[in-house]
């Protein structure tokens, strides 16, 4: 197991001057286990908001790990 039920998020805060604290941005989530080499595409539901940085987090525990080796971001045009 790699990648478990993780979110990911978008917000304007700069993650240098604000650290992202779990699920308190707009996210949306990933439930179950990703499994290694596996492409998951997650959708926001539409808005007008335009957002500067992209979080992919998951609660840690002891035997959690996170593992991305590429993240793609598309943003359609209103």
């Amino acid at each position: 197991m790699r990648l478990k039920d993780f979110v990911v998020g978008v917000t304007n805060d700069d993650p240098v001057t604000k650290p992202p604290d779990f699920k308190q941005y707009r996210y949306v989530q990933y439930n179950g286990t990703l499994p290694p080499h596996v492409k998951a595409d997650l959708t926001f539901p539409p808005s007008d908001e335009r957002f500067q940085y992209v979080i992919v987090q998951m609660q840690f525990d002891y035997k959690a790990t996170l593992c991305i080796a590429e993240v793609q971001v598309y943003s359609k045009g209103i």
